[in-house]
């Protein structure tokens, strides 16, 4: 399990997106742009809002749900905060 200033990656978690350009960017550096979990537009539009974690998977991603209910698919190192360092 992964701590990040008091919150969990966890199933039902509410969790901020990192809201800098070149760090948002950068941490979809695993996956390739417009794959499940790569960089979108539609995932730019969403830098710095709040989502609440539907499903965490063991490849270190998230399905995130939004406040219009928009999902959205992300790695970790998106979530402000997150580290992969226990």
């Amino acid at each position: 399990m992964h701590h990040l200033g008091g919150a969990f990656i966890l199933p039902g978690e509410r969790v901020r997106l990192l809201e800098n350009e070149k760090a948002f960017r950068a941490a979809f550096g695993r996956f390739p742009a417009d794959s499940l979990n790569g960089y979108t537009a539609e995932k730019w539009s969403r830098r710095g809002q709040e989502c609440i974690i539907e499903k965490a998977f063991n490849d270190r991603t998230i399905t995130c749900v939004f406040a219009d209910g928009t999902r959205l698919d992300f790695p970790n190192e998106v979530v402000d905060g997150y580290s992969d360092k226990d």
